[in-house]
């Protein structure tokens, strides 16, 4: 009697621990994909550019402060590098530092990153400017004509 006892003891033990695993992997399931974070995101847009940019070099950029809660110019700085990539509107800044800097900033960088309105808008004010490469409905990569 024991003996019998002591086999169904086991199999209700080994039911109830299946049955719990199989719950517990029901609920781990997600049922939406993983979110990638901002700097992710914003490099795998600025990876798109890297072919049409030089190897090393200054390029300016032009957009908005926070995209997906990073800075996007921050992380253009860490995607492209060793590519240089400074404001485009600090140009008293640059020629400021011309003197000191490691390398020369020029006064005006040749190529332009532009992101989304504010982008859209300088390269209105600047027509001498043409299109390069678009890596995403809101960024694209501009030089000036020659």
């Amino acid at each position: 009697m024991r003996s019998r006892l002591r086999i169904a003891a086991a199999a209700l033990w080994i039911v109830l621990a299946a049955s719990t695993s199989v719950v517990a992997t029901q609920r781990a399931q997600v049922s939406a994909p993983l979110e990638m974070d901002c700097a992710t995101r914003l490099d795998r847009v600025f990876a798109r550019l890297r072919p049409f940019l030089p190897e090393e070099g200054v390029v300016g950029f032009v957009g908005p402060e926070t995209v997906y809660g990073c800075n996007p110019m921050f992380v253009a700085q860490y995607s492209l590098a060793p590519v240089y990539v400074t404001e485009q509107e600090w140009r008293d800044g640059r020629v400021s530092m011309r003197g000191r800097a490691e390398h020369v900033l020029p006064p005006d960088p040749p190529l332009v990153l532009l992101w989304g309105e504010e982008g859209r808008g300088w390269l209105a004010e600047h027509p001498h400017f043409e299109l390069v490469a678009r890596a995403s409905a809101e960024v694209s990569l501009v030089a000036e004509s020659q």
